[in-house]
């Protein structure tokens, strides 16, 4: 009898397993082929599980299981249209939309840190560079990382999701099955008010300035490379058109190169100015053409500290000075020599920290403060420094002092032009040099910030260099991500 009775029991239950099953097949939305690249790089397994029974709901997607930490790629070209940041409940996402309406999501991206599960890695490590809404995405190209951040049971997997220009969800199954695969990611060219100066992979921590380098008042600008690569220098005018590009030192030397421009000649426009950021102190001074002006070496010829350069016209003669001041690992000087008879002339040298201060000194000069007829010379704190801005006066009497970045300890790049054209006098304009965010901030002379703005994702973490002109500014990125410079920023409006 209970032999039986088993029988019975368990042809019960495959009738209603078979009824589940059928009224599921029956209920569930329609395939829906699209021609798209596999969403997943690497060895993985995945079933047609759309629609399956997940408690008191259906689950509305296709899940790939693939090993933590393998790459995700686009789909389809299209424009990113959701960015998950901070992590919700249901872990990291992006979602692109292609030109066609359709949308493609990814979800519970990686949140751990390299080798643990410990759910801290953050952003830096679900995404990759340029994940932000509005942003353009090339088929094939990485958006991040597997992982099993949010609901995902700790199993990681790729939940992606599909849906019709009219908001309906589609199955998946039919369109991975049929996709195409890759074994490598589709390098993206520039994104919308992005310059490439160096390709569309090369990383370093690149530099840069603007100035004026015609006759007409819009600002040009110019990059220099930072190290890992050779010294080259890359000459913008105001419209991101590229017109010259030379190496201002040897080509053997792979040291980097910090930039600034100034009218050092007084004759109406720019030169370029140049310093090595790790090496000898040996400044070189260019037509933007290229042409070499001439050249010396600021500090001890034996120091290897590297140098930061700036421009100003700190005594009222019409023509600008250099301004220099020694990298990580030197003391916290500041030197200002005037070249307008084309000779270094050392007018002032000062220290604008503790002696015992060895994290770097960036420099910039403007006239900033408006009860003064001469340019202000602005330092900041290196890589390794809290962050403290200082405002000195032409005769290095400090003005003022403050932290733009509130406790934040990475360093702080400065530059000062004229960027907001409504006020008397010219802007601070400040972004971290590491370990921050891509928050630009402009300031006045005692601190007080007048605009800020997140030139790239809000989330990514690494060090910048920034740059002030007339009515308009420029940011770049490098080191951890491939040199890029952003043309869109919008402190000037």
């Amino acid at each position: 009898m209970k032999k039986t009775n088993n029988r019975f029991a368990s042809l019960a239950l495959l009738f209603i397993s078979s009824l589940l099953v059928s009224q599921w097949a029956l209920y569930q939305p329609a395939y829906a082929w699209r021609e798209i690249i596999f969403p997943v790089m690497g060895p993985n397994y995945f079933t047609n599980d759309f629609y399956a029974p997940r408690g008191d709901r259906r689950h509305l997607a296709t899940d790939i299981i693939a090993d933590k930490g393998q790459p995700l790629v686009a789909a389809v070209s299209g424009t990113i249209v959701d960015v998950q940041y901070p992590q919700p409940r249901w872990g990291y996402s992006v979602t692109i939309e292609d030109d066609e309406g359709w949308q493609y999501s990814y979800v519970h991206m990686n949140n751990d840190n390299p080798g643990t599960n410990d759910g801290k890695g953050g952003a830096m490590n679900a995404y990759a560079p340029d994940m932000r809404e509005g942003n353009r995405v090339r088929r094939g190209q990485l958006l991040g990382w597997v992982g099993d951040s949010g609901y995902s049971n700790g199993i990681p997997h790729l939940h992606f999701e599909m849906y019709q220009p009219n908001g309906s969800v589609a199955n998946p199954y039919e369109s991975l099955s049929r996709a195409t695969r890759i074994s490598r990611p589709h390098i993206p060219g520039p994104i919308a008010g992005e310059i490439l100066p160096y390709g569309t992979t090369h990383s370093s921590n690149a530099t840069i300035a603007m100035g004026n380098f015609d006759a007409d008042p819009e600002s040009e600008f110019v990059v220099g490379a930072g190290t890992n690569g050779s010294p080259s220098i890359k000459v913008y005018d105001a419209n991101g058109t590229l017109t010259a590009g030379f190496l201002a030192y040897k080509s053997t030397f792979k040291g980097g190169v910090d930039v600034a421009t100034g009218d050092i000649d007084g004759d109406g426009t720019d030169e370029i100015i140049t310093g090595p950021l790790i090496g000898g102190p040996h400044i070189r001074t260019f037509e933007p053409n290229g042409t070499a002006r001439g050249g010396f070496f600021a500090f001890d010829e034996a120091s290897r500290t590297g140098i930061k350069v700036a421009a100003g016209d700190t005594n009222g003669d019409g023509s600008d000075e250099i301004i220099t001041s020694l990298n990580a690992g030197g003391e916290p000087r500041v030197k200002v020599f005037d070249i307008a008879d084309g000779s270094p002339a050392l007018l002032r040298e000062f220290l604008a920290y503790e002696s015992t201060f060895r994290g770097g000194v960036d420099v910039a000069a403007g006239n900033v403060n408006d009860s003064s007829p001469h340019d202000e010379i602005i330092t900041a704190t290196g890589p390794s420094g809290s962050g403290m801005v200082r405002v000195f006066s032409n005769t290095a009497t400090s003005l003022s002092h403050f932290r733009v970045y509130g406790t934040f300890y990475g360093g702080v790049r400065v530059s000062v032009g004229d960027v907001d054209t409504s006020s008397e006098t010219d802007e601070i304009i400040t972004v971290p040099a590491s370990k921050g965010g891509p928050l630009v901030k402009l300031v006045n002379n005692l601190g007080a910030t007048i605009k800020a703005e997140y030139f790239m994702e809000v989330w990514w973490v690494g060090g910048y260099d920034i740059a002030a002109g007339n009515g308009t500014s420029k940011a770049v990125a490098g080191g951890n991500r491939r040199v890029s410079v952003r043309t869109g920023l919008t402190l000037a409006e």
